[in-house]
């Protein structure tokens, strides 16, 4: 995809790593979410999908070329490296989902797109079921019925990864005197955010689950991180046309891709959008092309939400069809009002006091953690106003977009699902901007130093057969002892794991948690329940459900579930 957007601002090896798995991630989530629509996302599907884009891709010379060198000047130390690295965060990460949003619908709907695909009315089963995600389609093929359940967080500790390479290309790059504003962002975003996940229960449940809150978190950095490499990125002499219009589909495929993942990106969308409108709003083709390419990515999301509810942006109401899978207008307007209509969930106000404060006051009381949202915004907001005149006169190029990026996500959070998993990216894409402006006003020669090209950091992750690798150069010691402390590490992270769980868990994350449960009956539908109210799906076979309303049936008996649900307008709810 990169090669393919002909875009020469991600010319440094450490950046094009980062952005080029971002942007697999991302076309191979859509591409699933494609395939649901027509088959199951069985683990031989997954494969062949991703088999066809590889072979895409690879189409490329320039693509080839560039993974053929990095192939063959790899060397042991760096895959030893890599594979502390990895080790260590699947040890972290081997424990058993928590998450309470997985047991209630994210497993379920990871299970209905791997054994059928995006069933048509799955939302008259139990309403998250309509939740469109392109996160769980990338993990139906990762969830097979012979891993029995035990693969539900693997994308969780992929995406973290990710997020820690982030931090290591941004940080090397930035201390071996090539760095550039995009560096300094991303690492002051990442060594914010990375020890909150990493720390707080909160985090790490979210973090151990196939929730799509984690990726979505790394993507609200990603996005404004790409438009900083760009707008600050040393371009060789060419006419600036061409580097402006391919250069800015980046970020605009990088936030629908974030749009697919969850709604809650939807500032994202609005950013990458006019970013790539203002960088090409005097060439037609060039609009045509972004146009097609966001409408490309965002057609399988809208497809399958009317697929399975009957509206393409499910839980919102705008632009639902009236089809027989739709649910009750109040089914629908209890949902909205459940996920982002949170002036409604503390009732009616006192009629002696002031309906806003009371309203803030009730949202206050109703979690600790609604606090950390105050108080990360009130330390956001001092720091803009106090930051103002050096924000005003820093060259960082792309600096109005960062701020564009945090000033509307936050409002547009608190204006509908002010939970703090939701608003924290957002609150920290503020601070690391400020964190940059005063480093480079502080330092100004050490901002203004380095050379663009990344030369030393292609020592650290493509060395040359004749040199020493990046880091023997840095620190001055022997690859004998690089490798024997990774080894030493290695060593120490199984050592404590081994202590904690069984061996097997060295391949094989803990199951699922399980649940007692019982059958029922409504129409022609054969479900399962909880046993214990209040308790949740979990690993309950296809369909859990809880309460199905008394007017839901099969679409078509003789296919069975597969065939989907839909509502018999002969029958009457307040009947029952």
């Amino acid at each position: 995809m990169r090669h393919w957007s002909r875009s020469n601002a991600f010319v440094r090896v450490g950046d094009r790593l980062i952005i080029s798995q971002w942007l697999g991630v991302i076309v191979l989530a859509v591409t699933l979410l494609a395939v649901s629509l027509l088959a199951p996302l069985s683990l031989p599907i997954g494969v062949l999908v991703a088999s066809v884009l590889c072979s895409l891709a690879l189409m490329s010379p320039s693509a080839r070329l560039e993974l053929l060198g990095q192939f063959q000047q790899l060397k042991g130390v760096i895959l030893l490296g890599y594979s502390a690295v990895v080790l260590s965060l699947a040890a972290l990460l081997t424990r058993p989902v928590t998450w309470l949003d997985t047991g209630l619908y994210h497993y379920s709907a990871i299970q209905w797109l791997a054994q059928y695909g995006s069933v048509t009315g799955v939302a008259l089963i139990f309403n998250n079921l309509g939740f469109v995600s392109a996160w769980f389609a990338l993990s139906a093929p990762l969830n097979p019925a012979i891993l029995g359940a035990r693969g539900a967080a693997v994308l969780g500790g992929f995406v973290l990864l990710l997020a820690v390479l982030h931090w290591l290309v941004c940080l090397l790059q930035w201390i071996d005197n090539c760095g550039q504003a995009s560096d300094r962002f991303g690492l002051i975003f990442l060594s914010l955010l990375l020890p909150i996940v990493l720390l707080f229960r909160l985090f790490t449940q979210i973090l151990v689950s196939p929730s799509p809150d984690m990726p979505v978190a790394f993507l609200i950095g990603i996005v404004p991180w790409a438009i900083l490499v760009i707008d600050n990125a040393e371009i060789k002499p060419e006419p600036p046309r061409r580097r402006t219009n391919h250069a800015a589909i980046i970020p605009l495929i990088l936030s629908v891709g974030a749009m697919t993942i969850k709604l809650t990106t939807f500032p994202l969308l609005v950013i990458g959008s006019l970013y790539y409108l203002t960088r090409n709003f005097r060439s037609g083709r060039q609009l045509g092309v972004g146009g097609v390419v966001a409408g490309l990515l965002l057609a399988p999301m809208l497809l399958a939400g009317i697929k399975m509810s009957g509206c393409p942006l499910y839980p919102s109401s705008v632009l639902c069809f009236d089809l027989p899978w739709l649910p009750s207008l109040e089914k629908i307007t209890e949902v909205e009002r459940g996920t982002h209509g949170w002036t409604t969930w503390f009732g009616s106000p006192p009629d002696n006091e002031n309906p806003w404060l009371w309203l803030l006051r009730s949202w206050l009381q109703s979690e600790r953690s609604n606090l950390g949202i105050v108080l990360l915004s009130l330390l956001s907001a001092t720091a803009i106003v106090v930051s103002l005149k050096p924000l005003l006169e820093s060259s960082v190029r792309g600096k109005y977009w960062v701020l564009a990026t945090g000033t509307l996500g936050f409002s547009f959070l608190m204006a509908t699902a002010p939970f703090l998993r939701f608003a924290l990216p957002y609150l920290l894409v503020l601070p690391s901007l400020v964190l940059l402006i005063w480093y480079e006003r502080i330092f100004p020669r050490a901002a203004l130093s380095g050379d663009e090209s990344g030369v030393a950091l292609q020592y650290f992750f493509v060395p040359p057969s004749v040199s020493s690798s990046y880091l023997s150069r840095l620190l001055g010691i022997p690859h004998q002892i690089i490798v024997s402390i990774a080894l030493a590490v290695i060593a120490v992270v199984l050592t404590i794991f081994l202590q904690r769980n069984p061996i097997a868990h060295v391949f094989l994350p803990p199951p699922m948690r399980t649940t007692a449960f019982v059958t029922k009956q409504v129409n022609d539908i054969t479900y399962f329940s909880p046993e214990v109210t209040g308790e949740v799906c979990w690993d309950i076979p296809l369909p859990c459900g809880f309460i199905i309303d008394p007017d839901v049936r099969l679409r078509n008996p003789d296919r069975g579930v597969s065939s989907g649900f839909v509502r018999d307008q002969t029958i009457r709810v307040e009947d029952y």
